[in-house]
């Protein structure tokens, strides 16, 4: 996860919006709702997803930052899709340092 000034270079990309099932209880036999983000980035070739509470995901494609048309994701959006695939190293971190880098 990470942040970053996107300036002027900032575009707009609609999307699908983060599912309402992002705030259900996790079942282990599902596929993290995360993964939704990461399969637009794929299919839009971004090289870097950019999640912050308080705005909508964002992705670098051919070198600019790309805001999604999705709503601004919460805390509670990011701990739902995030939380789940945290090691233990990188929760303590996150925990530590208040965010980490999922490279």
């Amino acid at each position: 996860m990470a942040s970053s000034d996107t300036g002027s270079h900032t575009k707009e990309v609609t999307s699908t919006p983060v599912s309402a099932t992002a705030h259900a209880v996790p079942d282990a036999t599902k596929e993290p709702e995360v993964n939704k983000i990461f399969r637009l980035a794929m299919k839009l070739e971004a090289s870097d997803v950019h999640l912050k509470v308080g705005c909508p995901p964002m992705m670098r494609i051919r070198g600019d930052i790309t805001r999604m048309e999705m709503r601004p994701l919460s805390q509670q959006d990011m701990e739902k899709l995030l939380l789940p695939l945290l090691e233990p190293k990188k929760r303590k971190i996150l925990d530590d340092e208040g965010g980490v880098d999922y490279s």
